[in-house]
């Protein structure tokens, strides 16, 4: 007679990198169902034999920032040894 989030409370609740937004249950006759926890969402009921489903947050990447950051890196290792080589300490 309990919710989803009941029996996900009782499982020790959600992780940091749980996907609340992506949470669902998959019935025992094979259907399944996306949980909608929004104010007005009616809930989904478990019975036996029903699997709640909280995959991980995956963050997305976003390769132009990847190298961008990889790139200044690169500008001021080279800025830093053009540098040390002018002042003659090498």
């Amino acid at each position: 007679n309990l919710d989803a989030e009941a029996y996900i409370k009782m499982a020790s609740g959600l992780s940091r990198s749980s996907d609340e937004d992506s949470i669902y249950i998959i019935h025992a006759d094979g259907t399944s169902e996306v949980l909608d926890t929004g104010f007005f969402s009616a809930s989904v009921k478990i019975l036996k034999g029903d699997t709640i489903v909280v995959p991980l947050y995956i963050k997305e990447t976003n390769y132009l920032e990847v190298w961008d950051s990889v790139s200044r890196i690169l500008a001021s290792f080279a800025i830093t040894i053009a540098t040390i080589n002018t002042l003659g300490i090498i």
